[in-house]
């Protein structure tokens, strides 16, 4: 059975990358943020995302949970970029 990241509103469960799930409960992460709640679903669907959170609430996961469950580790070539506008957020992501 492939655990299921609870409180996502469409019944998401992260099925085609267990090991990405499996980080995310490493990371001490059990719930998601209601930012991620809002936003991965969408992220997931392929459709692009514009939110606004306070720091610290769960943005950076809310796009990069997404983003990683989609790549495919079969393809060998450039699937994603992340550009993010400080050092410090850089450094973050």
């Amino acid at each position: 059975m492939v655990p299921v990241l609870s409180g996502l509103g469409v019944g998401l469960s992260f099925k085609e990358q267990k090991e990405l799930l499996m980080g995310i409960f490493e990371m001490g992460w059990e719930k998601p943020s209601p930012i991620q709640e809002e936003s991965i679903p969408i992220a997931l669907s392929g459709r692009d995302i514009l939110a606004r959170a306070k720091n610290g609430t769960g943005k950076s996961g809310a796009y990069l949970i997404p983003l990683l469950e989609r790549i495919d580790l079969k393809r060998d070539c450039i699937q994603a970029m992340v550009i993010v506008p400080t050092r410090e957020l850089a450094l973050q992501v």
